[in-house]
């Protein structure tokens, strides 16, 4: 299954608000709730993007994202191929440990 930035996620979007994230480390847990919470869903940059940022297209906001991303891939809690984004086996193994499945349990 694959998503993309398409109506369905600014749909989404307009019913969620959008996370305020001041620091690296509050990103990252933001990119890998989103990441555990949509497995197994494909979800690629511009997907996540849509359901984080008001303006998904701001390149600020993207530069976290992808530092986000890649600082979870050297840690190995995210696999990324530059454009797809999806959990590792070990963050899957720990969301099943965790036995919670919400965001509250990521956040």
């Amino acid at each position: 299954m694959w998503r993309s930035g398409g109506g369905a996620w600014r749909r989404r979007l307009r019913r969620a608000p959008a996370f305020t994230v001041t620091t690296d480390e509050e990103m990252q847990r933001v990119v890998l709730a989103v990441v555990l919470h949509e497995h197994p869903v494909l979800l690629t940059f511009p997907a996540i993007a849509c359901e984080l940022f008001e303006n998904p297209t701001d390149l600020v906001r993207g530069m976290e994202l992808a530092r986000a991303v890649r600082d979870l891939v050297v840690e190995g809690l995210l696999h990324s191929n530059g454009f797809l984004v999806l959990p590792s086996r070990a963050a899957l193994h720990v969301k099943r440990l965790s036995g919670r499945d919400d965001w509250a349990a990521w956040q």
